[in-house]
């Protein structure tokens, strides 16, 4: 059986969806935003509050549902009775209607969607997105509502006939769907993240989305050199030299990341929640704008609320004491006015902070991190090496960088020397010698290594 045409959405025929922009490799990525969730979990809801609070200049809205029944000849019942070929190739013309739709108009879309449909009996879920969704969506944003409420949403709702599924049924389907998703989306560059009714009732949702719309890796980069020529500005004097530090596991033994997940993570969970940051970064996405992006979002997941974060990030400063040689560096350089000290972090700028001002470093050093979406941007290894690059050659400083991972090396490679930092041989990182060994020699670059033994001590 031939799918029924699929119709342009002011309802005239068309097939033509290659006539502008996306073939084009010029072209920026439209933004364009799936929301996600059970049947019955309020996307309707949301997409209406949407519809409210952002710009018709600068964003289209779209109910999948609809948008399929009115590229049938038909309506969503001459949809539902095509065979599952078939309606993958009506979904396939629908959200490649909208992608065109957004190069053309130059708008956002946010557009509602289904990742799987479950029914009780059946053994497993039917997934039911194409290749052309995991083409299409930069953002996946899933409505993460509790299943005894989309329960009561499901039977008391008088605009369609919803089946009756138990609770615990709703439980598995929502899990197995947010897991499948979160796969999806590091395999094919979207950023994916739940939301949550208490953050639509806060209004937290609208300024959310504007964000994702304007928040790129070029303006990610524009905020960091901004922060970093406050930093040279700021003051009488303009630093000569500048000594650069990544944070965890370099100005001391411990990862913030690490300690951090340790203690907002639930230990029941699955080893991918308990330790997310490390399936994320194994991901295809590996160590991009992205998935900094991405471990941002997990954060924010984690823990929502504002007071709730400082206080995890306290007890997490807690948990890590800087290397006693570097501590003495850092405050042999807060007595200089021409040399000063700057501190990148790729993980949470918070905790670093709070780790200076209890060594009272906190007048002297600067951090430059993320963490937060609050903090407005996040710090990636190519990104340390810019912001170093940029205080070589725009900012004319001698710099002196510290890393200890292979993440750090672009970062000492461009700077004036390098310092390795490291500790006990037996727990030195095998990746970092690989890195240092194909990296050594070229354009130069001869880091030094700064043994630094681990201090069993507290903090």
């Amino acid at each position: 059986m031939q799918p029924p045409p699929v119709l342009c959405l002011n309802g005239s025929d068309s097939h033509d969806l290659t006539s502008t922009c996306p073939a084009s490799a010029n072209c920026p990525r439209p933004v364009i935003i799936g929301l996600y969730g059970l049947p019955g979990s309020g996307k309707s809801f949301l997409l209406n509050i949407l519809k409210c609070g952002l710009s018709h200049a600068e964003f289209s809205f779209y109910d999948g549902s609809q948008v399929i029944a009115a590229g049938t000849l038909g309506d969503l019942r001459a949809f539902q009775n095509l065979d599952e070929d078939d309606k993958d190739r009506v979904r396939d013309r629908a959200i490649r209607r909208i992608k065109q739709e957004s190069f053309d108009s130059g708008r956002s879309a946010i557009v509602t969607g289904h990742a799987m449909f479950w029914a009780e009996d059946e053994v497993a879920g039917q997934l039911v997105y194409t290749p052309a969704d995991l083409d299409t969506y930069t953002h996946i944003l899933y409505l993460d509502v509790p299943a005894e409420e989309i329960a009561g949403y499901r039977s008391s709702d008088q605009k369609r006939s919803r089946p009756a599924v138990s609770i615990a049924h709703l439980i598995k389907w929502q899990q197995e769907e947010k897991k499948q998703l979160r796969h999806l989306c590091r395999s094919h560059d979207i950023t994916f993240t739940t939301i949550t009714q208490r953050q639509i009732s806060m209004g937290k949702i609208v300024p959310f989305i504007k964000d994702l719309k304007t928040h790129t890796d070029d303006l990610n980069s524009r905020l960091a050199q901004q922060r970093m020529d406050d930093f040279i500005t700021t003051g009488s004097e303009r630093p000569e030299t500048v000594l650069v530090f990544d944070a965890d596991k370099t100005l001391a033994p411990q990862d913030s990341g690490e300690l951090f997940w340790e203690l907002a993570s639930i230990p029941s969970a699955e080893a991918d929640e308990r330790f997310p940051l490390k399936s994320l970064f194994s991901s295809p996405l590996r160590y991009s704008y992205t998935a900094f992006r991405q471990a941002t979002f997990l954060c924010e997941e984690a823990i929502g609320d504002n007071k709730e974060y400082d206080d995890c990030c306290d007890r997490v400063a807690l948990m890590i004491k800087l290397h006693s040689e570097i501590l003495d560096l850092l405050h042999l350089v807060s007595g200089r006015t021409h040399v000063r000290a700057l501190v990148l972090t790729c993980g949470l700028r918070r905790v670093w902070e709070k780790v200076l001002k209890r060594e009272r470093l906190a007048k002297t050093v600067t951090v430059i991190g993320g963490g937060r979406l609050s903090d407005a941007l996040v710090m990636t290894p190519a990104l340390k090496a810019a912001l170093v690059t940029r205080l070589r050659d725009v900012h004319g400083s001698y710099v002196w960088a510290f890393g200890d991972s292979p993440l750090d090396v672009e970062m000492l490679q461009a700077a004036n020397q390098a310092i390795v930092v490291t500790g006990d041989k037996a727990l030195r990182s095998t990746s970092m010698d690989e890195a240092l060994t194909s990296s050594i020699g070229k354009a130069g670059f001869r880091p030094h290594q700064a043994v630094l033994v681990k201090c069993n001590c507290s903090p």
